[in-house]
């Protein structure tokens, strides 16, 4: 970050132009937060093609997004330079097209000046999320995500008039059928270290306008195996899961340098986590009840259906869809597997899902521990685990 920030500084410099960063950047230097910035947003107060021009000059990698904006990488590092230009405003009437206060604050950076028109470092030192006015949401309701991404994570909360809009203007988001939505979505997870997104985004009654049933599933879940609603289920899945992230759970025989490959801009890790919240996101619509008992069966299938349904109207990469239906789909081979001891369902497993096996099995092993965590009256849980590193360890040797 250091090396660009000196470019930034010589373009400045070349072009006798003014230069500002903003956002994250900003906010994690003012916090004196170690957070490492995957992208940083520049203005210049000159024209895009001749800024363009110094960055290829330097080794970047440029596209034009528009005419006054262009996406710089770093070959180097990876790391994204969102650039745009003004052109006849100055810098404080451009700020007030920003969505939050403390996303207003701007780092001058030949002169080391911070610009700060709507007391964003007061709001920064309180933790509290303002809009920038009080029509912001209501005119791009997308940016709810975004207050949600910044509440989750530098640990802020909401002023009273932010919170009021995000509840009343949240069912907008069911609007939104492109990608930027589910964009927004994994930049939450993907920040998300204490396993909170979706409780934040049930808690602001956001989460009923991403994923279908969301209600509904809070109302069912109870049988033999659950004494907690699905939806508690699947929030613990995903938690389970950050810890396994974190490093706070461990699994023997499971390599996880695959979490780190990418997918697009996505890490791996990211989709899985998504996963891992909604693999029981099917048992609703698949719940049935005879007398005293009940079941589930086909959720998985019923599952996989509804994850096609929620994404592919957001135009997604087909090998994220696919990654997240085949985890859903998959997650109760291994549990058949541990119970009847059958070879050729295990045979049948690792054909079906040759290219997912290590995130199924993943996502199974999370999905015992949520479960065990509030009932085990068998004590199965460790073996449960041993029978997950066995089977992982059959895969990587080719036992099967």
């Amino acid at each position: 970050m250091k090396k660009i920030i000196e470019d930034l500084k010589a373009i400045s410099l070349n072009l006798d132009i003014d230069c500002y960063i903003l956002g994250e950047y900003v906010i994690n230097k003012l916090l004196n937060s170690k957070n490492e910035n995957e992208c940083i947003e520049v203005i210049f107060d000159g024209e895009i093609n001749l800024i363009v021009k110094e960055f290829e000059d330097l080794g970047y990698i440029t596209k034009k997004d528009n005419d006054n904006a262009a996406i710089i990488k770093n070959s180097v590092k990876k790391i994204k330079i969102y650039v745009k230009c003004i052109d006849n405003i100055t810098i404080e009437k451009e700020l007030e097209n920003r969505n939050f206060t403390v996303n207003c604050i701007a780092l001058k950076l030949i002169d080391n000046k911070i610009i700060d028109p709507f007391k964003g470092r007061n709001h920064l030192k309180s933790r509290i999320i303002q809009e920038v006015n009080e029509e912001s949401i209501k005119k791009n309701p997308l940016i709810i995500m975004d207050a949600v991404n910044m509440y989750i994570q530098f640990g802020m909360h909401f002023s009273a008039y932010t919170e009021a809009h995000i509840r009343e203007f949240g069912n907008a988001l069911k609007d939104i059928n492109d990608s930027s939505l589910f964009s927004k979505l994994m930049d939450i997870i993907k920040n998300d270290k204490s396993g909170v997104a979706f409780e934040i985004l049930d808690q602001y009654e956001l989460l009923k306008y991403l994923i279908p049933d969301i209600n509904k599933l809070k109302t069912i879940g109870k049988c033999k195996y659950h004494v907690e609603d699905v939806f508690t289920h699947m929030n613990t899945t995903y938690k389970v899961f950050k810890q396994f992230e974190q490093g706070s759970i461990e699994l023997k025989n499971f390599d996880s340098d695959f979490l780190f490959e990418r997918i697009d801009n996505l890490y791996v890790k990211d989709i899985l986590a998504l996963a891992a919240f909604l693999h029981d996101v099917g048992k609703y619509r698949s719940y049935a009840k005879e007398g005293e008992t009940v079941s589930f069966a086909g959720h998985e299938i019923t599952g996989k259906h509804i994850v096609e349904e929620i994404f592919q109207k957001f135009q997604l990469n087909y090998k994220v869809i696919e990654m997240i239906c085949s985890t859903v789909e998959g997650h109760m081979y291994p549990l058949t597997i541990f119970k009847e001891e059958k070879e050729d369902i295990k045979e049948r497993f690792f054909k079906s899902f040759t290219p997912y096996i290590k995130h199924i099995i993943l996502i199974f092993f999370c999905d015992i521990l949520a479960t065990s965590t509030f009932y085990d009256p068998n004590n199965e849980q460790k073996s449960y685990t041993v029978f997950i590193e066995q089977l992982m360890k059959g895969y990587v040797e080719g036992n099967f």
